[in-house]
């Protein structure tokens, strides 16, 4: 039976993920099992920098690392499967999922490249306003400072 995970548990294995580097990692890792060095080759990372990001997805359950079997001196890695993490992450979000799936068949796709276009032109104008917003800010502060 699957222990259900606590909230604290669910954000530690999120907080793994959570960093861009980590997410490329795994999916990379998604087309099967790849040596170290040329993971950090594909991510144009330097190994030290690859095996940090590999402790913490190691640690959370995410990857393994071991050594090749044709070349003991090699270390590959694989992406781990999660079926505890997948069945949490459905029950906590299919239902949303479902909701989100009854309300965009409510539309036509033209009213959804509508909402699509007003969602992407409110996100550019939210993010230029925020840094001109910033950029006072700044100026503000390095005004007082002097």
């Amino acid at each position: 039976m699957n222990e259900i995970l606590t909230s604290e548990q669910l954000v530690a294995m999120l907080t793994a993920i959570a960093h861009p580097l980590r997410m490329r990692i795994i999916a990379e890792l998604a087309e099967g099992r790849v040596h170290v060095s040329e993971l950090a080759r594909r991510l144009g990372m330097s190994r030290p920098l690859l095996y940090m990001h590999l402790d913490r997805l190691e640690k959370a359950g995410y990857v393994r690392r071991e050594r090749d079997p044709s070349d003991r001196r090699k270390v590959v890695v694989r992406l781990l499967p999660n079926e505890h993490l997948d069945a949490q992450l459905a029950a906590a979000f299919g239902p949303f999922g479902a909701d989100m799936a009854k309300i965009a068949a409510r539309y036509t796709p033209a009213e959804h490249r509508a909402i699509a276009d007003w969602i992407a032109v409110t996100t550019e104008a939210l993010v230029a306003n925020t840094q001109r917003v910033m950029a006072l800010d700044q100026a503000e502060t390095t005004g007082r400072s002097k």
